[in-house]
């Protein structure tokens, strides 16, 4: 994205917000396959995208499913292999993070990513569920990699249209004013006493706010998914102006649940601000939460590209908020669009150069994800299915990933004293034995 980094040079207006908003995730899958646009995205994405796949020997044809699904290298996962799990041990009467097998953290992205397809999706025999797709930035921008990476495998309607957020729970607070400590925490109005905010808060204080100031917070939003921008940063005139989310039905998606704030004051603005008929919302991971010493309860670990420490944005396709790199490119290139990215500019994340990215953890996370892919078509990777059988048993991903694990030799019996059965493998490839 050398272009997008140097703002000074002249881009092709009408693809410059399709970029900024979708470079990482429409270099996955689509635009690798759409010559005429490689051009305008990084090409290390594009060297990634396009490059040969080091995958291990194909299996034997007499391969039991077992072995093929404990075979993986976990050395061909630099990131992936890092993945922890929340364990209980119920000898030891205390719950543990240990890293997990290959095996198993292959089987749950997959499962998860399955998941996601199957809420966008629908039932069977009907239309999407859902027009419109938003994923929080960042660490939800690596979600929707995956979906589109496994969309064909997991569903056969066609992929809706999809943007993405930045919606900073701390941040979105300070837009309004209020300043929350390092740990999230607010004064509480009755007893004085610091708690962590949460959406309930926001909510609050923004209806507090005068309705000329509530209009111009929701304009900013608003004015991101008006097709080709805004004439001029006008509240009102953009409030009134048609946009793309208008009647449509909206699914929010983010990475983890931690307090739920976040999502919370996403589907509320969202709501507030384009008029979407239905606002629903979903999360890629179940991280699960334990007690730590007895009393006080922590989540479990989070998808292993999630970044504790804020300010660490490697890893996940895009840089934080930084409304200055919007509103410079505008004054140098100005036009409807840029114009309404710079206003709108508190909402977006800043594109980065995958190639000077520290570590370039973002290529090798795409390149992580095509090869999860290759090997769950091989026949070598086994989802986890019960995040997805709780979406419902009736969707069409449900049906696609049972057929393929069918073909692949897998038995569906509602007990696993078979060796092939789906339970007997889904508990022997989550041992920590490969």
């Amino acid at each position: 994205m050398e272009k997008l980094q140097n703002s000074s040079e002249q881009i092709d207006e009408t693809r410059y917000r399709e970029i900024c908003h979708k470079m990482a995730t429409t270099a996955i899958g689509e635009y690798a396959k759409n010559t005429e646009d490689l051009g305008e995205l990084d090409q290390a994405v594009i060297d990634v995208m396009t490059e040969p796949l080091d995958l291990g020997p194909e299996p034997v044809p007499d391969t039991t499913p077992l072995e093929r699904y404990i075979g993986i290298d976990s050395e061909e996962f630099p990131i992936f292999k890092e993945q922890a799990g929340l364990k209980h041990s119920s000898r030891e009467r205390k719950w543990s993070t240990p890293t997990l097998p290959i095996s198993e953290t292959l089987g749950l992205m997959v499962g998860d990513t399955a998941k996601i397809v199957a809420k966008i999706s629908g039932k069977s025999g009907e239309e999407l569920a859902f027009d419109h797709v938003i994923y929080l930035d960042k660490s939800a921008r690596p979600v929707s990699w995956m979906v589109d990476e496994f969309w064909e495998d997991f569903s056969t309607k066609e992929r809706p249209q999809n943007d993405f957020l930045n919606i900073d729970r701390l941040r979105m607070f300070s837009m309004l004013g209020v300043e929350a400590n390092g740990n999230g925490e607010i004064k509480d109005e009755m007893s004085g006493q610091m708690r962590k905010a949460d959406d309930r808060d926001f909510i609050k204080r923004f209806e507090s706010l005068p309705i000329e100031a509530q209009q111009e917070y929701l304009a900013k939003l608003r004015c991101l998914f008006i097709p080709n921008g805004i004439k001029e940063e006008n509240p009102a005139e953009i409030m009134q102006t048609p946009n793309e989310l208008e009647g449509k039905n909206v699914l929010i998606i983010d990475e983890v649940k931690n307090s739920g704030a976040t999502m919370g004051i996403a589907k509320y603005l969202v709501e507030k601000a384009t008029g979407a008929k239905n606002v629903d919302t979903f999360y890629f991971w179940n991280a699960g939460s334990y007690q730590v010493n007895g009393s006080d309860w922590q989540m479990g670990p989070a998808p292993v590209w999630y970044a504790k420490d804020p300010s660490d944005w490697r890893g996940r396709g895009v840089m934080d908020a930084q409304p200055e790199y919007y509103e410079k490119n505008y004054l140098e290139n100005p036009n409807d669009n840029s114009r309404a990215l710079a206003y709108g500019s508190g909402f977006l994340s800043v594109p980065l150069d995958f190639a000077k990215e520290p570590g370039q953890k973002s290529l090798e996370l795409v390149r992580e994800i095509r090869k999860m892919h290759a090997y769950y078509q091989r026949g070598q990777v086994l989802p986890a299915m019960s995040e997805l059988l709780s979406v419902g048993l009736f969707t069409e991903t449900s049906k696609m990933v049972r057929e393929k694990l069918a073909n692949d030799g897998v038995k569906f019996v509602r007990d696993g004293t078979e060796n092939d059965t789906y339970v007997r493998l889904h508990e022997l490839t989550t041992l920590p034995s490969d």
